[in-house]
């Protein structure tokens, strides 16, 4: 047999579909095969827990004598504190703090927060895992890129004590491309 204990967020069914170990499967005392098998099918649990904001879950491994050839496999699960993102703070902002524009001259694009939300993939209550911070960061940065900024350096901070994500991404400096449309046919810059 093998079962799951001790998991109250996934139903047993969700957990052992994962697994690559199966009953029948040999399992002999000693085997280096068989050990990996086990400690990865333990790494497959504690893996889902994380991917779903359980930080800090433990898995353990109990393998039972059930008969004359037979043994019960036991994965019993501590869960973690599960994290969730209850707060978000989004803000982009120059390394260098610009000169004021003057009036009617163009500057950097004006970027909103929701912007900012909405490239960064972040919802609240979305799930706070290892992996959250590098995906922000990435689709962040291929956004802001994306739209002319260059230089750009992206911060992800989460205080556990509030569930806030603060999100601060700064950049050097960006491009504007200007498209011009011939009014007239006249020489030179004067037709435009």
């Amino acid at each position: 047999k093998i079962r799951v204990t001790g998991n109250r967020h996934f139903y047993d069914s969700q957990i052992l579909d994962r697994l690559s170990v199966f009953p029948g499967d040999r399992l002999d005392p000693g085997d280096r095969v068989a050990e990996d098998a086990l400690n990865q099918a333990r790494e497959t649990i504690r893996r889902a827990y994380q991917e779903d904001g359980f930080t800090g879950t433990e898995t353990f491994i109990e393998v039972k004598d059930a008969g004359a050839a037979e043994v019960d496999v036991t994965f019993r699960v501590r869960e973690g504190t599960r994290l969730r993102i209850e707060r978000l703070s989004l803000g982009l902002r120059p390394v260098h703090p610009a000169e004021d524009v003057r009036p009617g001259a163009e500057g950097c694009p004006k970027i909103s927060e929701r912007d900012l939300k909405r490239w960064s993939g972040l919802s609240l209550g979305a799930p706070m895992t290892e992996r959250t911070g590098r995906d922000v960061e990435r689709s962040l940065t291929r956004a802001l890129r994306t739209v002319g900024f260059s230089g750009v350096r992206v911060g992800v901070t989460f205080d556990q004590g509030v569930h806030r994500l603060s999100v601060d991404a700064t950049y050097e400096s960006c491009y504007l491309i200007r498209f011009f449309s011939r009014d007239g046919p006249r020489p030179g810059r004067l037709g435009f």
